[in-house]
């Protein structure tokens, strides 16, 4: 399945008063949804959508670039492919500053198809829209933000996670195989849409020091409930309450997008700046 990721490129300098103790800090940092329709389809859309996100941004906050990328999903894989860049120059079009470009809002998308949900976040929220740390808009924000959740609703996209409509089934054991890194293990039923080539993941399985096992493991033969692992060795199981599932990737178009609250996301140098070493 092709998939498409879209992305906006920021940067914003802050306002230092005292250039005695204080200096002025150029920050950049990106935002990005996906979808599964082409650059050509999307970019008409695109546009509407960065020009309701200047009426939310700070007027020494810039939206100086984009990026559309092409992506292949394979199993739980997302394989890299062609990209198209520009440059853009689209200030934003608040007067009220913003002191902490790190000061996020948080979006929850929603699926109609599943019980996933993506998150998007927006940075540089102006300082009189966040008090006492929470998200406190005013109308006339309240309204613009109403507007850039249209403009994107407008668009289809959606967002990638983990396919969790095929449940995990219970773990017996799994025991190395000598003289390779494999290792086979026995489950109490079939794994749901497992066959050779696919990837597994584990819930609550520790090793044998009671380490958390996390990652995905290769499954080189099947034959349900007795499975072989690629590069997996020294692994214990609680049988009482580890838990393996299929590890595969899915696109969730979006149903709904719904603010949540502010948080706190870090922010990297300018996306102008030389990047080399000194």
């Amino acid at each position: 399945m092709i998939v498409y990721r879209y992305t906006s490129i920021f940067q914003m300098t802050t306002e230092a008063k005292n250039r005695g103790v204080a200096r002025q800090h150029t920050a950049g940092w990106t935002e990005s949804f996906w979808s599964t329709s082409s650059f050509n389809f999307v970019i008409a859309r695109w546009n509407a959508r960065e020009a309701a996100r200047q009426l939310l941004l700070p007027a020494q906050a810039t939206i100086v670039g984009y990026r559309a990328q092409t992506f292949n999903m394979d199993g739980n894989k997302l394989l890299p492919g062609g990209t198209t860049n520009g440059r853009q120059q689209k200030p934003g079009l608040i007067s009220n500053i913003c002191d902490l470009p790190q000061v996020a809002l948080q979006l929850n998308l929603r699926s109609n198809s599943s019980s996933n949900t993506g998150r998007m976040e927006l940075r540089g929220i102006p300082d009189d829209q966040i008090k006492f740390g929470e998200y406190d808009p005013t109308p006339a924000f309240v309204i613009a933000m109403n507007a850039f959740i249209a403009t994107c609703q407008k668009i289809p996209m959606g967002f990638v996670g983990r396919d969790l409509s095929l449940g995990p089934v219970r773990m017996v054991s799994v025991t190395p195989i000598a003289g390779t890194s494999n290792a086979t293990l026995v489950t109490d039923a079939a794994i749901p849409g497992v066959a050779v080539g696919d990837y597994v993941r584990f819930s609550r399985v520790y090793d044998s020091r009671g380490r958390p096992v996390s990652g995905s493991w290769k499954v080189l033969t099947a034959a349900a409930p007795t499975y072989t692992l690629e590069s997996l060795k020294g692994i214990t199981v609680d049988e009482r309450i580890g838990t393996v599932r299929k590890d595969a990737l899915a696109y969730f178009d979006n149903g709904s997008i719904v603010v949540h609250r502010a948080v706190v996301r870090k922010v990297g140098r300018p996306s102008e700046s030389y990047r080399g070493r000194r």
